[in-house]
């Protein structure tokens, strides 16, 4: 099977996949009592606020209606509107999509030489020492969980040693020094998840 065949039948699967997880989605608000109107209101809240927003944003409509209406706004790029932020999903995303791109290349960076050097040492000391430790550190990689690291390099770095910081985020083009030591723990964490896998 040629390799053009094998990407476009990858691409065709993943159709039925976004199906799945968009009506999953959709069956999981609307498993919830009440309707997301209500939760976001809290407990009491004005019926005529509450009504007006449910009609605003079509909950008072028939189910299937619902589900075809958000089908065909998720078709055309449009994901909703944040209750918290009272902006679009997207321009949200949009404003978090510099830092997680930094993040994820930065760990990516760094993490593909390691593997690389890691592997070529493995494979040169085959059932050595050098052999045997890089795999009990592989596999003690694999088996600790991300969020564990990560709070435990906190618990160290940031609480204990106050050397660097536990959350936030600063450009590069307003401080490169500052940016760097806000994604050292991150990069860290997601960085050894990348070499396991």
């Amino acid at each position: 099977m040629s390799i053009y065949r094998y990407t476009a039948r990858r691409l065709f699967q993943i159709i039925p996949v976004l199906i799945g997880v968009f009506s999953l989605t959709f069956v999981m608000v609307h498993a919830l009592p009440g309707n997301p109107v209500r939760i976001y209101l809290g407990v009491n809240p004005s019926q005529q606020l509450a009504d007006e927003l449910i009609a605003q944003y079509g909950f008072n409509e028939p189910l299937w209606k619902q589900y075809l209406d958000y089908l065909w706004r998720l078709l055309h790029g449009n994901i909703g509107e944040s209750f918290t932020h009272k902006q679009p999903v997207s321009s949200l995303m949009l404003e978090r999509l510099g830092p997680t791109a930094t993040l994820m290349g930065l760990s990516y960076l760094i993490a593909l030489p390691t593997s690389l050097v890691l592997g070529v040492y493995a494979a040169a000391e085959h059932n050595n020492m050098g052999d045997h430790a890089s795999r009990f550190v592989g596999l003690a990689g694999l088996s600790t969980p991300n969020f564990w690291l990560g709070l435990m390099l906190i618990f160290v770095f940031a609480y204990l040693f106050d050397v660097l910081p536990a959350s936030g985020y600063v450009p590069f083009s307003q401080d490169p020094v500052r940016a760097l030591k806000h994604l050292v723990l991150p990069v860290v964490t997601l960085r050894r998840h990348r070499r396991q896998r």
